[in-house]
């Protein structure tokens, strides 16, 4: 919060407002993540067959609908608004256009709260939130935003964004074995993520096609919009503290390698590295640098790959995300046990009414 206060977006918008200390239950809201969004499309008895599958050991069953439904939310996103209207009329058109509103909406409180020149550069850094994804390592570079843009330019739009919860800003752990991770951070390194996918898409101007038909333009894009992907999901699961890890970022005198991982999070003593993949072509060299410095007991890499697990290395398919807290606490009931999944004879999944 800015030292006068008058920058905290609902809170304390006007100066000289007193705050009711100690009055206020805070509670954060993420748009609706996938399992949400399958309970939206009739699916509540699918996801609860597969949380009952994790806790018995066993591989969920696939049911097809999953992944159709996984690829409608990439394109359709999470903002209740949007999901309302594709349930009930599954028209694009329609989609596309509250999308649009959202945006719009927001573009209005930017010049609202701020001033003119501070909401120039709010709505400068928000549409270059796409660009930031165009790099080959998506790390946020304020010339991204405009070419003569500097830090302490734009700190103040940064900030902004942040506090309204338009973007999240993961920074540089330079360790991946020491706790917590908030102590080892770099916040001047760092890269930033879209609230919601459906949004994000909206904003860097790509039609649905890309995603749900699978269209060529999605092999440039989709890496970056998977990692939005599983960062909304993490958030929406409780894992506020998410940081990304780069080779050679705990020595100061030598340049960053070039495998980066792209998170690391924590619960109670476990840290867990991730890596992202958008497809079934799971090689992840970060990964491996990773794994061969620190020696994590667990391993994740999402992918469109199906569920497995081996030597510390658990897939989980990206249309499973939801039971990545499920997963996470079979290791730590049972962690001789853990992932070694009895396979079931495949059955029909349950019917949409």
């Amino acid at each position: 919060m800015k030292a006068d206060g008058k920058y905290k977006l609902g809170v304390a918008l006007h100066s000289g407002t007193s705050f009711p200390v100690g009055k206020v239950t805070r509670l954060r809201l993420y748009p609706m993540d996938l399992e949400e969004f399958y309970w939206a499309l009739g699916m509540q008895i699918q996801t609860k067959e597969a949380h009952d599958a994790i806790e018995n050991l066993r591989r969920p069953l696939i049911a097809s609908d999953f992944k159709d439904i996984f690829q409608q939310y990439l394109a359709v996103g999470g903002m209740p608004a949007v999901v309302s209207e594709w349930v009930e009329s599954k028209n694009i058109s329609h989609v596309e256009m509250i999308l649009k509103n959202i945006l719009a909406d927001y573009r209005d409180d930017f010049s609202k709260h701020t001033t003119n020149a501070e909401s120039r550069k709010i709505g400068n850094l928000w549409r270059s939130v796409p660009q930031q994804f165009a790099k080959e390592n998506h790390k946020f570079t304020y010339k991204t935003v405009a070419p003569s843009a500097r830090g302490r330019d734009y700190a103040f739009a940064l900030d902004w964004l942040l506090d309204a919860g338009l973007i999240y800003k993961i920074d540089l752990t330079v360790h991946g074995d020491k706790l917590p991770l908030s102590f080892y951070f770099n916040n001047s390194d760092f890269k930033i993520y879209g609230l919601d996918v459906g949004l994000l898409r909206q904003l860097a101007g790509l039609s649905t096609s890309v995603v749900i038909d699978d269209d060529n333009i999605w092999s440039n894009f989709g890496g970056a919009f998977a990692e939005n992907f599983v960062l909304q999901q993490l958030r929406s699961l409780g894992f506020d503290e998410t940081y990304y890890w780069a080779s050679n970022a705990d020595n100061p005198n030598q340049p960053k390698g070039k495998s980066e991982l792209d998170f690391v999070v924590s619960t109670e003593n476990l840290i867990i590295p991730i890596e992202v993949k958008s497809g079934e072509q799971v090689k992840a060299q970060s990964l491996r640098v990773f794994r061969n410095k620190y020696n994590p007991e667990l391993s994740i890499r999402f992918s469109l790959k199906g569920l497995d697990y081996n030597e510390g290395l658990l897939n989980i398919p990206l249309y499973y995300s939801f039971l990545f807290n499920d997963l996470i606490a079979q290791k730590r009931s049972s962690p001789s046990s853990s992932f070694t999944f009895v396979k079931e004879q495949s059955i029909q999944p349950s019917s949409n009414e």
